[in-house]
C-alpha cells in the first residue's frame, strides 16, 4: 500500500530502520545482533548504504579494526565500507586489513569481496588471496563461508564433499 507521497509503507520502514541504525553507529551506539542480521542483507543493506557517505569512512574503519567489537557488527561495517571502496584511503585500509586479519576468516571473507572489486590490486595480493583459501586450509575458512551463505552443518559437509570431489589437486584416476 502506498502512502500519500507515493512511497510504500515498507519503504518508509526500511528508510527509518536504516537511517536510525546508521545514526546510532555514528553516535557510538550499539545495534542488536538480531537487527544486524536484517541490516546486512538486501533490501535493508541497500537503504543503509544510501545513508552513508565519504565522511563516514573513518568511523566505519574504526569499527572494522576493533577486535573488541563483535564479528557481526564488524562484518556489517565492512559491507557499508565496501560501498565506499572508491573513496580516498578505503582501498589502502582494506589491503592493510587483509594483512592484519590472517586468522579471522569471517572478516577476511568480507574483505576479499571488497578487494576483488578493485581492478588495480598488486599481483602479490591476488596470489595471497588465492593461497589463503587453499584446499589445505579448507577447515579454517569453509565454516565462515557456509555461514555467510546461510548454510548449516549439513550444508557444510555437502560443500566440503563437492570441493573435495572437484577441486582437490590429487584426484585419483577415474
Amino acid at each position: 500500500m502506498k502512502t500519500q507521497t507515493g512511497v510504500s509503507r515498507e519503504e518508509v520502514v526500511y528508510r527509518y530502520a536504516a537511517g536510525k541504525a546508521v545514526q546510532d553507529l555514528r553516535d557510538g551506539g550499539k545495534i542488536s545482533s538480531a537487527l544486524l542480521e536484517h541490516l546486512g542483507v538486501f533490501p535493508l543493506l541497500r537503504y543503509c548504504q544510501a545513508e552513508i557517505g565519504e565522511k563516514d569512512s573513518r568511523w566505519l574503519q574504526e569499527i572494522v579494526s576493533s577486535q573488541e567489537r563483535e564479528i557481526p557488527l564488524r562484518r556489517f561495517a565492512l559491507l557499508l565500507l565496501h560501498h565506499l571502496k572508491d573513496c580516498p584511503g578505503v582501498k589502502e585500509f582494506l589491503c592493510g586489513l587483509w594483512e592484519k586479519t590472517s586468522e579471522e576468516y569471517e572478516i577476511r571473507l568480507e574483505v576479499v569481496w571488497s578487494l576483488l572489486g578493485c581492478s588495480d590490486l598488486p599481483e602479490e595480493l591476488y596470489n595471497d588471496i588465492a593461497c589463503s583459501f587453499s584446499p589445505d586450509d579448507r577447515d579454517k575458512w569453509l565454516p565462515s563461508l557456509v555461514e555467510k551463505l546461510g548454510g548449516d552443518e549439513r550444508e557444510k559437509a555437502r560443500i566440503k564433499d563437492l570441493l573435495d570431489r572437484y577441486f582437490t589437486s590429487e584426484q585419483e584416476p577415474g
